[in-house]
């Protein structure tokens, strides 16, 4: 992980990358040229060779597949990344809202192959 810091790593939201060494959470600060809040976009960069990236898997199923980008510092790898689903709270939540956050959330159990 200390060899990240020769390398360009194209950043979404943060500045940090986290990682899972011993058991344990590690974060590590980040540097590149490109911030971007679009995983697609920062898929496509780290395609055409402009450096690393740290996404969740379900962003890289295909480019895996396909040989288009591979695995570096898979051992460190943290298994614990959210997605939220934010919404107003509300008394009586709208069926629609359910309806929509248990179709996503089947999906991306899906997806990750749960």
């Amino acid at each position: 992980m200390s060899e990240l810091s020769q390398h360009n790593c194209l950043r979404g939201q943060h500045d940090y990358w986290r990682f899972r060494e011993d058991g344990k959470e590690r974060s590590v600060r980040v540097r590149g040229n490109l911030r971007c809040n679009s995983g697609i976009a920062l898929l496509d960069a780290a395609i055409r060779g402009q450096g690393l990236i740290q996404l969740p898997d379900y962003y890289l199923h295909e480019a895996l597949a396909s040989g288009a980008v591979v695995k570096v510092l898979n051992a460190y790898q943290d298994m614990e990344e959210g997605i939220w689903a934010l919404f107003p709270h509300r008394q009586l939540q709208p069926l629609r809202v359910k309806l929509l956050v248990d179709f996503l959330a089947l999906q991306l159990a899906k997806a990750n192959g749960v």
